[in-house]
């Protein structure tokens, strides 16, 4: 039985030799249907590329010089009115004896007077000639005497602060204060004597003498500029045609090129025989189908469809080519 198995090996080596030999040369061979070398026309952009520069700008800081006034404090005569009672502990005007609706005048020099009128809700009401402002403070204590004094140095050309919880009136120029009580006369209440204050008093007095030029801040200036390259970009300049190139892979087979190659693919596959020699021996040549991709060739159309097959086909024959020659010496040597 193994001598048999052994014969029917050398057999189909033999025919699977020449099956592949003669499918070498019907793949050699193969010719394709003429075919043209390119397809259809498209337009691409000419592109070209040109250096791309920025500007970098060279800055000094220089100073911004201001023309300015020049002041000297000089000595000089004003009108004061001092009170002469603490008004700081009293949380509205009704504590310290001022009945609603109490009115006073200030004046300063020959200006505009300016009523002030005590009302209710802790509110105290300023009116300079048409135009009436209305001031609301709060319950706590001292608030009455700081609101007063706020309104009151609001009176163009006049000062006010607290001395010591006590109100000081006195002109910022040489000019002379008027108070006049009105409704009510709160001026008493407010430690404050109704009446004309003419230059009773002394202080500094800021006098422009001049002017300088004084730096008020600084500036940018732009002392140069320089142009660097920076790159290249792209830009187009029109448009050329392209005509695009045909797969090779999609090239015909001719009619008799497809014949030979499925005659040859089916002698081979015939020479190969079943997958068994014998019932449970396994053909060595059976595997040769799936290497060569013989299904394939069988239907093979285009250049595309024989793939790898005629460098395989071509290792496969060198392959058997060595073996049978080592067969034979060994048979010789036998």
């Amino acid at each position: 039985m193994a001598t048999k198995i052994t014969a029917t090996q050398q057999a189909r080596q033999s025919s699977t030799f020449a099956g592949l030999k003669m499918l070498n040369d019907a793949l050699a061979k193969a010719k394709f249907a003429q075919q043209a070398h390119s397809g259809g026309v498209s337009y691409v952009d000419n592109v070209v590329k040109v250096p791309k520069y920025k500007t970098l700008i060279t800055y000094n800081t220089e100073a911004i010089m201001t023309e300015v006034p020049i002041y000297e404090g000089r000595q000089a005569a004003k009108s004061v009115a001092d009170g002469t009672r603490s008004l700081t502990s009293f949380r509205e005007a009704g504590q310290a004896g001022i009945e609603i609706g109490g009115t006073f005048q200030v004046q300063v020099g020959s200006g505009a007077s300016t009523s002030i009128s005590f009302g209710t809700g802790r509110t105290i009401n300023v009116t300079s000639g048409s135009s009436t402002t209305k001031y609301t403070y709060g319950g706590a204590e001292g608030e009455f005497a700081s609101t007063l004094t706020k309104i009151l140095d609001g009176v163009p050309g006049l000062q006010a602060k607290m001395d010591g919880g006590q109100l000081k009136l006195e002109t910022e120029k040489s000019e002379s204060l008027t108070l006049t009580d009105s409704l009510f006369s709160p001026l008493g209440s407010l430690g404050l004597t109704a009446g004309n204050f003419d230059l009773n008093g002394t202080g500094i007095e800021q006098v422009q003498i001049g002017t300088r030029m004084a730096q008020t801040g600084t500036k940018q200036v732009e002392v140069g500029r320089e142009y660097r390259r920076d790159g290249d970009r792209e830009i187009v300049t029109g448009t050329h045609a392209v005509q695009e190139a045909v797969d090779e892979s999609e090239a015909t087979l001719t009619a008799a090129s497809r014949k030979a190659i499925l005659t040859a693919a089916l002698a081979l596959d015939n020479a190969i025989g079943p997958a068994e020699i014998s019932k449970g021996v396994a053909n060595p040549y059976d595997q040769i189908r799936g290497q060569i991709g013989l299904t394939q060739l069988k239907t093979a159309r285009t250049r595309g469809d024989l793939g790898y097959s005629p460098a395989q086909v071509a290792v496969m024959i060198q392959s058997y080519t060595k073996q049978m020659a080592a067969a034979s010496g060994t048979n010789k040597l036998g």
